[in-house]
């Protein structure tokens, strides 16, 4: 959450909790213009006009507590269903997700793993299960890319 004030984000959270929405992601994305990115979802995903709804209400927050003198954009938006994970708090949202993780091997060679992520600890270290079953620790420093994944099921 680096540059947001603590008081937006009380708000935002206890806003988003109240909804029965899950805060994936808190934060600021771009440089310049204070851009405030906010990532949510909900049982059963979230829809398009349930982001755009939470968005008027951060803006008319903003404006009524003249939080920001400045130019500033708010994005609201769903976690998507490939979407990259790299704050611990997305880590933390995808426990019991499948993921797919590309990582690099002693030998700087990248491979993938595919599985359900079932820990993240304070370290960045994650513990997926693949699809065979097997409990799998990866080291944050080996993570190259790590993304939601999603198999197409007709």
């Amino acid at each position: 959450m680096s540059f947001i004030r603590a008081e937006l984000a009380d708000f935002i959270k206890n806003e988003a909790s109240s909804m029965d929405y899950k805060v994936v992601y808190l934060g600021n994305k771009g440089s310049g213009l204070v851009s405030i990115e906010i990532v949510l979802d909900k049982d059963n995903g979230i829809t398009l006009e349930e982001c755009a709804n939470f968005n008027k209400k951060v803006v008319k927050w903003i404006d009524d507590n003249s939080i920001n003198s400045d130019k500033y954009t708010v994005d609201v938006c769903s976690p998507g269903l490939d979407r990259k994970l790299t704050h611990e708090d997305e880590f933390r949202w995808a426990i019991s997700k499948d993921i797919c993780v590309t990582m690099v091997t002693e030998t700087g060679e990248n491979i993938k793993a595919i599985g359900a992520l079932t820990k993240y600890e304070a370290s960045g270290d994650i513990t997926i299960i693949t699809e065979n079953g097997k409990a799998l620790l990866i080291k944050k420093s080996k993570i190259v890319n790590a993304r939601l994944y999603t198999k197409y099921k007709p």
